[in-house]
């Protein structure tokens, strides 16, 4: 099995579902009953709302609602990547068709067939490359980079996008006979700030899932700052918020005191083991948190990486550095 085929395998694993996504507030609740009414469709999907509101779990729960749940669901975030590198990405390209072009290497479209596309952040399109987008999904027909043959695939567009993208048509900037073409049906998912009523039921899921060995719970207090807090980050800052608790914290209650300095806590101090002033230095406080991520994923380097946002070559780097050694 190709590497490819070994990453089509991985996001085909993908288990999301409408039935797990925690919502009440009746904005979110409208955005995923529309959602869960046109999934059993194939027509294209464009979800708008600010980044980290989960639009990605969104398009993932459309796909596994789908009849193509057996196909696999990839992703692409069009702002990460350089117009080159995306229209590689994308459409694939053969060996030695640019400078580095070492093997063949198959597209997201072809690793799709059959399956779903989810293309993040789509208003971040080149010019180039919205051109050569809405000609795919006009004809059905994909080409590698330096490739002359063209093949058919068959594969449905999710997109998403924080921006406006009408404004973005009408200044010019993205072209409107591809917003047609990617926008059947235009589901709005509201930021986390407007869905108050969910947060303390994202709270509970994300505190079940940091892989503490002991529950992390709240107290009444502290539920209700994170309640109240604005969360610009929306669900991607929430989720961060409750994994570093998880980590630092090692009593059996959260207090608002164990939250983070811009919710009214001060998560960053560490006083199990003063040093001058009752505060550690920034290296021993970075120490510390490397070693509780290794020990709360069970020195599973891949996991922790994640959680530390960083690659394992880093990680590694941080364990010699600071001379962690795994339990015995």
């Amino acid at each position: 099995m190709t590497a490819d085929l070994t990453y089509s395998e991985h996001y085909r694993a993908v288990t999301v579902t409408f039935d797990a996504m925690a919502a009440v507030n009746p904005r979110m609740r409208q955005a995923l009953d529309a959602a869960r009414r046109l999934a059993a469709s194939d027509v294209a999907v464009l979800l708008l709302g600010e980044t980290g509101c989960g639009k990605n779990l969104v398009a993932q729960a459309i796909h596994n609602g789908s009849p193509r749940i057996e196909a696999p669901f990839l992703s692409v975030n069009c702002s990460a990547l350089t117009e080159t590198i995306l229209e590689s990405e994308l459409f694939g390209h053969e060996r030695g068709a640019f400078t580095g072009a070492e093997r063949q290497k198959r597209g997201r479209f072809e690793l799709a067939d059959r399956g779903t596309l989810f293309l993040d952040e789509i208003g971040d399109m080149s010019p180039a490359m919205q051109v050569r987008l809405l000609r795919a999904l006009d004809s059905g027909e994909v080409r590698r980079v330096g490739e002359e043959r063209a093949f058919h695939v068959d594969v449905r567009i999710v997109g998403a996008s924080a921006k406006d993208l009408t404004r973005e048509a009408t200044e010019g900037r993205f072209r409107w006979d591809l917003f047609y073409r990617v926008s059947t049906v235009v589901v709005e998912v509201p930021p986390l700030r407007a869905r108050h009523g969910d947060i303390a039921l994202l709270v509970q899921h994300f505190a079940a899932t940091v892989g503490r060995r002991l529950p992390l719970k709240f107290s009444p207090e502290a539920l209700e700052r994170l309640v109240q807090y604005a969360w610009p980050g929306n669900i991607r800052e929430l989720r961060n918020v409750i994994e570093r608790v998880g980590i630092l914290h090692e009593g059996d209650e959260v207090r608002v005191s164990d939250l983070p300095p811009e919710i009214g806590g001060r998560l960053t101090r560490v006083t199990e083991q003063p040093a001058i002033g009752g505060m550690l230095p920034l290296h021993e406080v970075e120490r510390l948190h490397v070693e509780r991520v290794l020990g709360s994923t069970g020195w599973n380097k891949a996991r922790a990486a994640r959680v530390l946002q960083v690659d394992i070559k880093t990680l590694n780097k941080k364990i010699r550095d600071f001379g962690i050694t795994r339990p015995a």
